[in-house]
Parts: C-alpha cells; sequence; structure tokens
C-alpha cells in the first residue's frame, strides 16, 4: 500500500467566514484559523482528484479549555456525501487536533460541519488534515438522473469565478441547494453557454441566510461585458428574475455588488438559469492568452533604436546609449513649452555634458543674453530651469498649480550661479500613492507630474505603471490562461496593497485593454525619464506568488525538471484582518532561480533595462517568514537572483513597522554597501535611522538609507506640515549620516500641501536650512504672481501654527467630519482630530489672508490656498461643535444638542461647497479619470463591466475601503462625498439623538454598523457628478467665493465661547455622575436592608 499523506493540504475550500485558506494550509496554530461565524457552519474541500481516504485531524483554535463538537462527511461529487465521524462529546480542543480514523472511502469532496463551540457562539478551524492515497483507477460515473430544468441553458456548462473557482461549478449543477461563496464581494461567476443565444430571461437562486445584490453582464467572446441589469435576493424572496428581450450572449457573468451581510460579507449563488432559443451566427473563440510586443520592439518602432547592436554577451546593455544629449535637449524644451508656453522656448540654450560632475548645473547668460544651462543631465538642467524660474522669473510650479505670469523679457543673471546636489537620490513615491492618488492617470496627467518632478530634481521614481502586464505575461508563461493570470491582478485601485504582498485580486479584474494600454503608458513615461536621467524603480522578485501557484503552476515547473511546488508555497495569514495574502514561494524550492530568471526577463520585455533600482518587502506589515526557513539565506538568495539579472541592482528596502528584519540586513553581508537602499520612510516624525538597538548601531547597521517624510495616510484632505523641524532635520541627517544616499518624499496620498513639497525639494540643492521669513515672502510672491505684504503676514502666521506644529503621527490630523458618525465620549477618531496649535491664531491668518483675495484670486495658488484655509477653519471649528456635541447627548441637553448640531452639518455643506473650486477635489473627476483613461485616443476598447469596476474601486477606496472594511482611511472632502456619504451619516445619527432627546428616551451614541451599510449603498451606480470646477467669481448656480467665505466667518472666532461651553458641561456631568453614583448607593443600601 502506498504511504498515507495529508491530500487536503492546500487544496480549495468553500465556506463562508473569514481566512477560508486556512483550513487546509497545513499550519495547527490556534491564531491562524477560519472563523466561520455562530454555528452552524460548514466548510467543503476539494481534493481535486479522487483519493482513498481512511483518517483525519482536524484542529480548531485550542488553549482556554473550550470544546467542538462537529462532523465529517465525504463523497465523489459535492452533494449526497457520507457521513464518516461525528464528534458529540465536549472533548477539550488541544494543538494535537481532533483525530479521526474511518473505514477507507473513495472521494473528491470532504466536508466538515462545525456544530459547537463551548466558549462562545462562533466555530473555527486551524487545520484539517485529511488522509489517504490517489486512486487512479476510480472511475467517475456519469449523472443519470435527468436535469430538474430541461429548458434551462446552463445546466451543466462551463463556469468559472474570478475567486473559489475551483466550486464555482455548483451555480449550474442543478442543485438548488448547493452554493458557491466567495470571499468578500464584489466578486463574480462565468457561465460559458458554448454557443450563442437569444436570451429571453435568467434566473438567479441565492442562498437564503442573507439577501445578495447581482448585475448581470452578458459577452459574446468572454472577454468584453455589457450590463444587462440587476436583480436583488432576500432571505425570504431568495429567487430573482430578469427579463431580457431576446439580447444575444454566449457568456453570462453575475457579478455579486453586496450583500446584507454587511461587512467582511461573502459573495454567493446558488444557481444560474437561462432561457432562450439558438441565435446562430458565428460563435467567437475566447482568448486563452494576452499576446503582448516586447520593449525591444517598441523601441525600434518608436525610436528607431535597435537593442541588438547594443547588448553584450549577456544581453545587458546600458541604457543611456539608447539616446543622445540633442534628445535629452528636445525633452526640456517640450517640458518649456507645457509648462510656460512655446514662445519661451528660445529664451533657452541647454548643454547637456555627461563628462560634468553627477548631480550639477551652472546658469549664466550667452553673448546673446538668452539663458545658458548647463548640466549633466536632464534632471539636473530641469533644475536649473526652475531655479531660474523661481529666483528670477518669481515664478511657480507645483503638481496642482501653476502661476506663470514671465516678465516680458528673460531676467538678467548678473553672475554665473554654480549648484549641485549633495545627495546621489532624490526619491518620489510610497507605493500608496500610486493607488490613493493616481489609479486613473493617464497620458497627460502622467506627464504634468513626471514635468514637476523633473523641475524638483527627482531622480528616482518608484513607478509600476504596467505592472499588470508584466505579472499577466509571466504567469502565462508557467500555464495560466489570461483569465487565471488577471485573477491574481488586483483592481484599478489596490495595486499599491497587492504589490506589497497584502492581498490579491480584490477589486478585479482589469480588462485586457487596461493591461496593454497601461503597458505603452508606462513605456512613454520611462523614455521620457531615461531622457531626462532619471530611473523608475520597478519590482524586486521576493516570491510572492498567487494562492493558485501551486496548482496552476505545478505542471510547467514538472515539464522543467523541478519538484513539485505545493510544499514550497508559505501562506501569509491575513493582512488588516479581512484580505488573505498571496503565498510567498520559499528560496529553498529548487526551481526557484528559474523563477526568478523568468520574471526579470518578463520585467525587462515589458520595460526594458531602464532602471537599476528595485522595491520589494519581505514579509511587508505583518507577513510571515517561514519557520524552516533562514532569514539571511532567504534574503541573500533574493539579492543574488537580482544581481544574476541585474549585475548594477539597487534592492529598495522600505523602513516600516519591523522592517527591514535585522536578521534580513544580515544576510546581505558586503552586498549591501552597493546593492542595497532603504526607504527610512517616516524619518521627519518616526526615525529608524537613529535607532541603536534594532541593526546594532545607527543607519540601519551601517546600511545605505535615504531620508523620507511621510506627510500623509490615505490622501486625506487636509493641511500639515513642519516646515522648519523638516529642514532642521533633514539638515541633521546630511551632516550626521555617514552612508545617507539622499532624500526623498513617500506620502501615501500626494496632491496636498505644496508649500512642503516646494521647501522639502530646494532643500535637495542645498547645504543649509533657509532664512525661512525670506523664504516665505519669495513663496508669497511667485505662488501668488505678486509682492504682497499681507499675503506674506499670513504665511508667517501660517508657519507658526498650521505648518509649524508637531501632529499627533506626523501628518495631517484626522476631521471629525470625515469619520463614522459617533458622538460616544471617548471616540476621537484615532486619537488625534484636535489640532496642536493655537485656532485663534490660524484663524487670524485666515482673515489677513483674505483681506488682499481680490488680488490673490487672480492666480491658481491663490484658489487653491483661499479653498484649504477655508476648509481647514472649517473642520476645526467642527472639532470643537463635536466636544459640545458629545456632552450635550450624555447630558440630555436638546437645545444645545439641536443649536450646535445644525452649526455642524452647516458646516460640512460649506465644505463641500468649497471643494466645487477645486477640480481635483471634485469627485466627478476621481471617479471620472477611469472614463477619461478610456476614451483616450491613445487607449483601447473598454466595455461596461470594465466601466462598473472602475466606478466601483475609485468609490470603495474613500468609503469602506473594501467589503473588509478599513473604513474612511482614505477619507477626502470631495464634494459629493462630502453630501451623500459623511452628510447622510451624521445627519442621520444627528436626526436620531434629537428625536430621542424630545422624546425623553434614550439617545443613541453612535451609527454603528449602518455606518458600512451608507457606505456601501454610496458605492452602486446610478448618480453622476459634477466634472466642471465653480466659477470662483460666481457663476449660475455656483456662488462666488467671497459670500462663501461670509458663511464660513459665522464658524470662526468662537473657539473661547465653545471651551467655556464644555467646561460647563464638564462640571454638569461630574454632577450627574456623582448623582448616579449616590443612588445606585441608596439602591444598593435598602436592598441590604430588605434582606
Amino acid at each position: 500500500m502506498a504511504e498515507l499523506f495529508n491530500v487536503a493540504k492546500g487544496k480549495k475550500v468553500n465556506a463562508l467566514g473569514s481566512n477560508t485558506a486556512a483550513i487546509t494550509d497545513g499550519i495547527t496554530e490556534a491564531g491562524v484559523h477560519w472563523d466561520g461565524g455562530a454555528a452552524p457552519a460548514q466548510a467543503i474541500v476539494d481534493l481535486g482528484g479522487f483519493y482513498r481516504i481512511t483518517a483525519a485531524t482536524l484542529t480548531t483554535y485550542y488553549g482556554d479549555g473550550r470544546a467542538y463538537q462537529f462532523a465529517l462527511y465525504a463523497g465523489v461529487r459535492s452533494s449526497g456525501m457520507t457521513l464518516l465521524y461525528e464528534q458529540k462529546t465536549d472533548e477539550e480542543a488541544t494543538a494535537e487536533g481532533y483525530k479521526m480514523t474511518f473505514s477507507a472511502v473513495v472521494a473528491r469532496y470532504v466536508k466538515v460541519v462545525m456544530l459547537h463551540n463551548t466558549a462562545n457562539p462562533s466555530v473555527h478551524i486551524a487545520d484539517l488534515a485529511v488522509y489517504g492515497e490517489e486512486c487512479p483507477e476510480y472511475k467517475e460515473e456519469a449523472e443519470t438522473a435527468p436535469k430538474a430544468d430541461p429548458e434551462d441553458l446552463a445546466y451543466g456548462k462551463p463556469t468559472r469565478a474570478n475567486v473559489n473557482d475551483a466550486f464555482s461549478f455548483l451555480v449550474t449543477d442543478g442543485d438548488p441547494e448547493s452554493c458557491w461563496l466567495g470571499e468578500l464581494y464584489p466578486r463574480f461567476v462565468d457561465v460559458d453557454l458554448l454557443d450563442n443565444y437569444q436570451l429571453s430571461r435568467v434566473v438567479l437562486t441565492a442562498p437564503a441566510f442573507a439577501g445578495f445584490d447581482y448585475s448581470l453582464y452578458l459577452s459574446a467572446d468572454g472577454v468584453n461585458f455589457e450590463k444587462a441589469g440587476s436583480l436583488t435576493t432576500t432571505e425570504k424572496k431568495t429567487e430573482a428574475e430578469l427579463a431580457l428581450e431576446g439580447k444575444t450572449a454566449r457568456v453570462l457573468r453575475v457579478l455579486c455588488t453586496g450583500t446584507t451581510q454587511g461587512a467582511n460579507g461573502a459573495s454567493a449563488l446558488c444557481q444560474v438559469k437561462a432561457y432562450g432559443k439558438k441565435a446562430g451566427g458565428e460563435v467567437l473563440p475566447t482568448r486563452k492568452i494576452i499576446e503582448m510586443t516586447t520593449y525591444e520592439e517598441w523601441l525600434r518602432e518608436r525610436e528607431n533604436v535597435d537593442l541588438s547592436k547594443l547588448k553584450d554577451a549577456k544581453g545587458q546593455y546600458n541604457i543611456q546609449d539608447t539616446y543622445t544629449p540633442a534628445d535629452t535637449v528636445r525633452a526640456l524644451e517640450g517640458l518649456i513649452g507645457r509648462i510656460l508656453g512655446q514662445m519661451y522656448v528660445d529664451w533657452f540654450v541647454f548643454r547637456i555634458d555627461r563628462s560634468m560632475r553627477k548631480n550639477s548645473y551652472e546658469l549664466s547668460e550667452t553673448e546673446n543674453e538668452k539663458i545658458l544651462i548647463h548640466a549633466d543631465c536632464g534632471v539636473s538642467a530641469a533644475t536649473a530651469l526652475n531655479f531660474y524660474l523661481k529666483y528670477y522669473c518669481k515664478v511657480q510650479v507645483t503638481q496642482q498649480t501653476k502661476q506663470v505670469c514671465m516678465p516680458e523679457k528673460a531676467p538678467h543673471i548678473a553672475e554665473k550661479v554654480c549648484n549641485s546636489s549633495p545627495y546621489e537620490v532624490r526619491y518620489a513615491y510610497n507605493y500608496c500613492t500610486l493607488s490613493y492618488t493616481m489609479p486613473f492617470f493617464g497620458y497627460d496627467k502622467w506627464q504634468r507630474e513626471l514635468d514637476f518632478l523633473m523641475l524638483s530634481g527627482v531622480n528616482l521614481i518608484l513607478d509600476l505603471t504596467g505592472m499588470e502586464a508584466v505579472w499577466v505575461s509571466y504567469l502565462q508563461k508557467l500555464g495560466y490562461t489570461a483569465d487565471q493570470a488577471k485573477d491574481y491582478v488586483c483592481g484599478y485601485c489596490y495595486k499599491a496593497w497587492w504589490l506589497m504582498g497584502n492581498l490579491e485580486g480584490y477589486g478585479g479584474p482589469v480588462a485586457d485593454a487596461w493591461v496593454l494600454d497601461t503597458m505603452e503608458m508606462a513605456r512613454v513615461n520611462q523614455r521620457y525619464m531615461t531622457v531626462m536621467g532619471a530611473q523608475p524603480a520597478l519590482e524586486t522578485f521576493v516570491g510572492a506568488m498567487p494562492e493558485s501557484f501551486g496548482t496552476l503552476a505545478n505542471a510547467h515547473l514538472k515539464e522543467k525538471g523541478f519538484s513539485d511546488v505545493r510544499p514550497y508555497m508559505a501562506p501569509q495569514g491575513l493582512w488588516a484582518g479581512g484580505f488573505v495574502r498571496p503565498n510567498v514561494l520559499k528560496t529553498s524550492y529548487d526551481g526557484y532561480s528559474y523563477l526568478a530568471k523568468l520574471f526579470y526577463d518578463t520585467q525587462n520585455q515589458v520595460y526594458g533595462q531602464v532602471s537599476d533600482y528595485y522595491c520589494g518587502d519581505v514579509c511587508h506589515e505583518g507577513g510571515i517568514v517561514p519557520a524552516d526557513l533562514s532569514k539571511p539565506q532567504m534574503s541573500a538568495k533574493i539579492l543574488n537572483e537580482l544581481l544574476v539579472a541585474d549585475p548594477r541592482a539597487v534592492w529598495i528596502l522600505q523602513g516600516w513597522w519591523s522592517n527591514p528584519m535585522k536578521e534580513v540586513l544580515d544576510g546581505f553581508g558586503a552586498l549591501k554597501q552597493e546593492h542595497i537602499l532603504i526607504l527610512d520612510l517616516a524619518a521627519l516624525a518616526n526615525p529608524k535611522w537613529t535607532n541603536t538597538k534594532t541593526w546594532e548601531g545607527v543607519e540601519f547597521g551601517s546600511t545605505p538609507w535615504i531620508f523620507c517624510i511621510l506627510d500623509n495616510y490615505g490622501g486625506r484632505t487636509g493641511m500639515h506640515g513642519k516646515l522648519k523641524k523638516m529642514v532642521e532635520l533633514m539638515d541633521n541627517a546630511r551632516r550626521k549620516g555617514k552612508v545617507l544616499k539622499g532624500i526623498g518624499i513617500t506620502p501615501e496620498g500626494t496632491n496636498g500641501n505644496p508649500v512642503v513639497f516646494d521647501l522639502f525639494w530646494e532643500m535637495a540643492w542645498r547645504t543649509s536650512p533657509p532664512d525661512m521669513d525670506f523664504w516665505l515672502r519669495e513663496y508669497a510672491q511667485r505662488r501668488y504672481g505678486l509682492a504682497d505684504q499681507a499675503s506674506f503676514e499670513a504665511w508667517k502666521l501660517f508657519e507658526k501654527t498650521v505648518y509649524g506644529v508637531e501632529s499627533y503621527d506626523g501628518t495631517t490630523k484626522n476631521n471629525v467630519i470625515n469619520e463614522n458618525a459617533s458622538l460616544e465620549m471617548g471616540y476621537c477618531t484615532g486619537g488625534y482630530y484636535k489640532i496642536g496649535y493655537d485656532r485663534e491664531l490660524f484663524e487670524r491668518g485666515v482673515k489677513t489672508f483674505m483681506e488682499d483675495y481680490e488680488a490673490l484670486k487672480h492666480s491658481e495658488g491663490g484658489i487653491y490656498d483661499t479653498v484649504d484655509l477655508l476648509r481647514m477653519t472649517l473642520t476645526i471649528a467642527c472639532d470643537d461643535y463635536f466636544e459640545v456635541l458629545k456632552r450635550a447627548r450624555a447630558l440630555g441637553d436638546r437645545t444645545t444638542f439641536r443649536k450646535y448640531s445644525e452649526k455642524f452639518l452647516s458646516a460640512m455643506k460649506l465644505v463641500s461647497e468649497l471643494s466645487t473650486y477645486n477640480e481635483d477635489e471634485l469627485l466627478g473627476n476621481w471617479i471620472g479619470r477611469g472614463v477619461d483613461f478610456t476614451e483616450d485616443e491613445r487607449t483601447g476598447h473598454y466595455a461596461g463591466f470594465d466601466l462598473d469596476m472602475m466606478a466601483y474601486n475609485a468609490k470603495i477606496l474613500l468609503t469602506v475601503w473594501a467589503s473588509a472594511p478599513i473604513t474612511n482611511y482614505a477619507n477626502r472632502q470631495f464634494d459629493g462625498l462630502m453630501d451623500d456619504y459623511f452628510l447622510e451619516m451624521w445627519s442621520r445619527l444627528f436626526k436620531r439623538v434629537n428625536k430621542a432627546l424630545k422624546d425623553k428616551t434614550e439617545a443613541p451614541a453612535k451609527l454603528g454598523k449602518e455606518c458600512f451599510t451608507v457606505g456601501w449603498a454610496f458605492t452602486k451606480p446610478g448618480k453622476t457628478y459634477r466634472r466642471n470646477a465653480a466659477n470662483p467669481e460666481g457663476d449660475g448656480a455656483d456662488r462666488g467665493l467671497l459670500a462663501v467665505y461670509r458663511d464660513v466667518k459665522k464658524h470662526m472666532g468662537n473657539r473661547e465661547e465653545l471651551q467655556s461651553l464644555v467646561k460647563k458641561q464638564d462640571a454638569a456631568l461630574k454632577k450627574k455622575k456623582l448623582k448616579e453614583e449616590k443612588a445606585a448607593l441608596s439602591s444598593t443600601i435598602a436592598t441590604n436592608l430588605e434582606h
């Protein structure tokens, strides 16, 4: 007899609850488990083939004396299984698990039904091991029973799902009791009818444990899906029908878009039935793979550069050999034309000299009084150009706005200006920036962003545009179909967390056209970087793989002569409480080098050898290093494979949480000095480079690093910055850092606080901090295009308040108005909604600033800052109203509550109105940029499903974040978002509290779970939002900004009044508490006397 082994390990599971993959991951630790919710709950395992099984071990949660009751079933089909074992007694759960033996039975499916937990209502499984041997002689018998509905076109037809695909067949098996389950939502199931049909109707059956919302899409080719309609089921009405009036389709897609389970609920579907008649016509084939051109082909066609003539014997080439200094000059002239206007190109003469000192420039004049910029590369030249524009022409270019009122002729340079950067690296972006700011950036938005970065002197940019193409191409080479590969790729707004190894597939799939279009756009963008002398940071192969990798890539790897990969796939547990992380391939696998090389070859085919910098972390934010793997050996292996692919490579690691682990750095040995670069991600608020214990010495144990500022989480709206402290700490690091390589910005969301970035990037070319008064005066002049005393005086006050005070976590404060509606006394939005500066001093700055509004309004920066300042004024006022409201509810004071709840809501409406004056703060533009991208003549075809998923991604991220919620983490003060989400929540709560206070009943303190319901309802399609910014002068329904300011002033100057009121409320609450305690004591005494 063959040796018995665990035939369930790594196999697919169909179950409700969270972390279903834990059931078969082979990890028996109690903390890494499936939570099935309230008993009874079941899980079905697909063994993937037929096995003769004789024993099993079920490990549950254990360690506190609890016991579980359960039953085990098995069968060759997912229905009609045989009972093998019952645990009916309360036997204590242990680390050894519940061991079961039974008579041998042939099975493909195993089901465990969890019946009881003595500790609490929920049931849990840490691991289910099923022991047996393969049974190749077993032949599955065909079903002989006639199908229940002979007219159902979908019965028995092929299916696929973008999650839990192994169980998608259940929706066409004819059994209304069977059910496909998919973790979280939105998720979908496709049914291929195998021919074209003129459909009359489709009927969906859902399970009865919850209500579900579905969208039905139809396709002729299995790629392009158009929406046919929506369906809803309830716990009592589990069947829903949609009339289709003869629409023709081959493939049906049922997207589960919501459920009454709420947060962390599952997608579910029991049956899909379709009715109609054959339509005739050509049956279009469904594509298996997405074909892609190589970078070498692209460069030859676009730039007439033949890389085959530049490669060495190992296929390596220097990307600098693909362009000339003349190409760089043309790129610089293009930048001037875009930013200033074509007429100003003739003002400048550029000389690019690669033999000059690195990162340096000279500014002078030619004999005919043109401005001569002499630099080592395009980035240095662009920095020189920006210096001239700022300090000679008094103009400004930021990410959001520009003030480019140029003088009539080029100002003279009296004396040559020579400058160089003390930093080898000037780096931009956090992984999160790619999702919180630029998920839908198209060609024009990216060009504007890159122009700003070039002017700022940035020479290393985290740019993972087009990474979808890398992974789809890579997985296709390993045996995946295009659809299977895209199941791993996340949705449009979730790229950051996918590429950091936190989640896979959520929000997807992306369109085929997106894979190709973003690859093309990446090549265009990175060519501009290359010619300018900047590099994109690409991806390091750290072994993160799809959950399906062991199943779908195994045959290919075995054909190549490698071992079975499945035992080498290490589960990584959950991220953020609700997302199953991708597995990690152990570096001990004998095919690891092959897989790493294939990845780098594929990445080069997509991007070319355009960079020597590669990002990627081992076990980001709590991932698990396999216990049987040496961390130093693991990191050494990863680096060595990178250096085989690119001998000049530098691996960039994030200094974040516990990373980089000391043992990981130990694995690099002496190689770290040339090939490792650590981002001290939040060096301003929480520096790690000064830590002397974790890495046995400062500067990460003398590992090269860069000083980064992380001044924003989630892309949240708000003014913030510590200007003086920032430049002081940067200068301190420059002077004391022995292995400091550079500086960088790593905000999770950018496009805010332009003053911070203006100063930060200027420091990249300075060797001492500036005089702040001088710098602020210059800043105000170039920002607004006028030498104005009032705006300068205002900025001096802002530098003492909003741009001068330490915040809780180094980023913008949380705003009460952008949080879940709650009036609990201890509720404080993460502990940092309160400002750390004088509100009255800040408001004095706002009033001073607004004195010159008539002059300021003519500049983009003037309008931008007016909007920012007035919104900040209102959000701070609401924080103070919040303190009053919490206490008024607790005291039962209806009059005060009604008065300040009206003020609170009034201020929220004004915040929304103010956002309409800034096109980047319009919800319609946040959502609409996805549509803009699809309508660009440079992009391909996108169907209705693709556009719907873009909109879902955009709305979900800003509200609940996902159906496994990280609620309001990415909150914004966009106009429509304020009105239809935040205002809706707070209005509901205030209405109920007001009514309760009026009726003298207990007033609710919060909306609780209803906040998620409001948020998810907001994500549904229907309402459209404005795309054009309001006219600051007023136009039609839009008021002028000055009129709005008059209303804002009603919320200013009341700090002292509110503080006095809060003191009185606190005294009253104290008195009330003493009275309640006295009454309770009297009641206790009376009760004791009675006895």
